[in-house]
């Protein structure tokens, strides 16, 4: 099942350490998110998992509150966003999973790393006027 999700939360969650707060408020999530329910089985609940993916990136977004306020400087804001971003999507976007075990005797294993239907490879032959997309911490690094 794929669902359109949009999900906007007035929370307001925040930590202290001695007397610093900080925390985020006004969370929202919004995506395309892939629900896989197997395999089937005999027993209740007839599912013996749940697994929860993003087609594609979702959109997050938060406001920050008390201390962590520093973080929407410029160039902090870009680095906090993109590495909560970029947690996410290395959790739940395709073709990585996110599976929720319903029955012990489910070996979810084989619903997280299935293996490959087929093979194809690709061989560039040439390319031109490609965009740099593999930046390193604060923009520096990356191709040549």
């Amino acid at each position: 099942m794929d669902i359109q999700i949009v999900y906007d939360s007035e929370c307001n969650c925040g930590v202290s350490v001695n007397r610093l707060q900080a925390g985020i408020s006004n969370f929202s999530v919004r995506g395309l998110l892939r629900v896989e329910f197997h395999p089937l089985i005999e027993q209740m609940p007839l599912v013996g998992a749940v697994s929860l993916s993003f087609v594609n990136d979702p959109c997050i977004d938060f406001n920050l509150t008390e201390l962590a306020n520093l973080f929407d400087l410029p160039g902090f804001n870009h680095l906090l966003r993109g590495a909560i971003s970029d947690g996410v999507c290395g959790m739940m976007v395709l073709p990585d999973k996110y599976v929720i075990k319903l029955h012990p005797d489910v070996d979810i294993s084989r619903i997280r790393f299935p293996l490959p239907q087929g093979v194809i490879r690709i061989h560039v032959i040439e390319a031109r006027k490609l965009e740099e997309k593999d930046k390193k911490i604060l923009g520096f690094g990356g191709g040549s």
